[in-house]
């Protein structure tokens, strides 16, 4: 059946007068009737009652009006989009997909070259093989990788690094790093690191290990095997030390754990790149992407640890809030409770007190915070996350 069949009917319906909707189509009165009986027997039903006098819609025939306008403007959309796509086909992205902050930054970057009027679209490229062969084997055009690399003069493939992720260290409370406002490299050669095993930490990891060896010494690690992304959260630390980057960290529940500190590793050298990496034919292809993707980046990184500074327990974060908005004891209480994510029902049995005066406590701290979402006070409670050392 002919997609244009819809517009005709929905010209019908609207004047109900096969001559005026002939006239009004450019086509003969005997085709509108021929194509509105073929879409009666593709529906099984009458859908105009005709005689000499007027037609009139069924009730079949009401009911599809709505519709019809609907698969007219479905398909006449999808005809635009996958013009587009033909004029300029999508950017296929592999690589660091399975990481929150790449995500965003893509989601930021595609806003940005949108908003110029790029016409820019992207999709995931199936991960079968390592995102470089996907780029040498052109089934992606551009991967975000962890590292920085050099491209020799006659590799088909280019790097530019987007920003720099500091490394940040996650101890344990009863650590000896747990009261340092920041360490080094060389505070951590006889440490034992945390080693996640996965098929996403092994770039994470070479950066660490090299980064250990360039500050002369041979990194001493303890396994742990990961078997999903959300594990990375649930990670027992112990007498360890976790090197994650700065940007996951602030994302992540693990910033909000009571029982772990985080401390800036203060080197400079001490950082995750993360970088695109492209084939050089498609330089020009992607050229306005990347420049999106460089002041999405930039953007990011506005938002990450200012220069020396040093990151607050969570506990000490809650207690400036609590100073800040003058709250009492049992609404300080509240907050962290809050801010771990617990439910109303967890705060009455913690606190001994009905639910009643439990909804009554969470409104009236809400409201004397300014926060409606759970979202929003965890932002509150991070604007004190940093204090400058010295």
């Amino acid at each position: 059946m002919d997609i244009s069949y819809f517009d005709e009917y929905i010209e019908l319906a609207r004047c109900l007068n096969f001559t005026e909707a002939a006239k009004n189509l450019s086509m003969t009165q005997s085709a509108l009737s021929k194509h509105i009986v073929a879409l009666e027997r593709e529906f099984g039903c009458t859908l105009f009652d005709r005689n000499r006098h007027k037609v009139a819609l069924t009730q079949a025939g009401a009911m599809l009006y709505d519709k019809a306008y609907v698969i007219s403007q479905t398909y006449l959309g999808a005809k635009r989009d996958i013009a587009k796509v033909i004029v300029k086909p999508p950017i296929r992205i592999s690589g660091l997909l399975q990481n929150h902050e790449v995500i965003d930054l893509l989601a930021q970057a595609l806003e940005l070259a949108n908003s110029r009027g790029n016409g820019d679209s992207i999709f995931a490229a199936d991960a079968n093989k390592s995102p470089l062969s996907q780029l040498l084997d052109k089934d992606a055009d551009l991967c975000i990788i962890a590292g920085e690399l050099d491209s020799p003069p006659d590799s088909e493939i280019a790097f530019e690094l987007l920003y720099n992720d500091p490394f940040v260290a996650m101890v344990a409370r009863h650590h000896r790093f747990a009261g340092r406002k920041s360490i080094s490299m060389d505070d951590l050669k006889n440490e034992t690191l945390l080693k996640l095993i996965d098929e996403y930490s092994a770039s994470a990891w070479n950066r660490i290990e090299n980064v250990c060896k360039d500050s002369g010494f041979e990194p001493k690690t303890q396994p742990h095997f990961i078997k999903n992304y959300i594990e990375y959260t649930t990670v027992a630390i112990e007498d360890a030390v976790y090197i994650v980057p700065e940007m996951t960290m602030l994302s992540s529940s693990l910033r909000l754990k009571p029982n772990l500190v985080c401390v800036p590793i203060a080197n400079a050298h001490a950082t995750f790149p993360i970088s695109a990496a492209y084939r050089k034919e498609n330089k020009a292809k992607l050229d306005s992407f990347l420049q999106a993707l460089h002041e999405a980046a930039d953007s990011v990184m506005l938002r990450t640890r200012p220069a020396n500074a040093y990151i607050q327990p969570f506990k000490t974060r809650c207690n400036r809030v609590s100073e800040k908005y003058s709250l009492g004891a049992e609404e300080s209480q509240i907050l962290i409770f809050l801010a771990k994510g617990h439910s109303p029902s967890r705060i009455v049995k913690e606190l001994g007190i009905s639910e009643k005066m439990a909804e009554t406590s969470i409104y009236q701290l809400r409201k004397k915070l300014g926060v409606e979402t759970y979202e929003e006070l965890v932002d509150l409670i991070d604007e004190e996350c940093f204090d400058k050392i010295g």
